[in-house]
């Protein structure tokens, strides 16, 4: 099974609502909500297919959304959250 039955964003075993998981694919290749199959990314629950919806699939979008929470939360003067902070932007892709 496609991603061991998990969203590909959030590692979700719960697709989010009935039914299935959303196959997501790259809507430059095929724009609305079929795919030619070669364009597949994965499978995404409901919740972050939305998510990426609304962002556009634009990673300029997505990445001012996670440096808005994560200035947010520096906001706390909490050195633990700092150090969090610092952790997961060395993580990122």
């Amino acid at each position: 099974r496609l991603q061991g039955n998990r969203c590909g964003v959030c590692d979700s075993p719960d697709s989010g609502r009935k039914g299935a998981f959303i196959v997501d694919h790259d809507h430059a290749c095929c724009p609305g909500s079929t795919s030619c199959g070669a364009c597949i990314r994965g499978i995404l629950c409901h919740p972050c297919n939305v998510l990426l919806g609304y962002a556009k699939d634009n990673i300029d979008i997505l990445a001012n959304a996670l440096s808005y929470l994560l200035e947010a939360e520096s906001q706390r003067e909490d050195p633990a959250a700092d150090s969090l902070i610092q952790y997961r932007l060395s993580n990122l892709v």
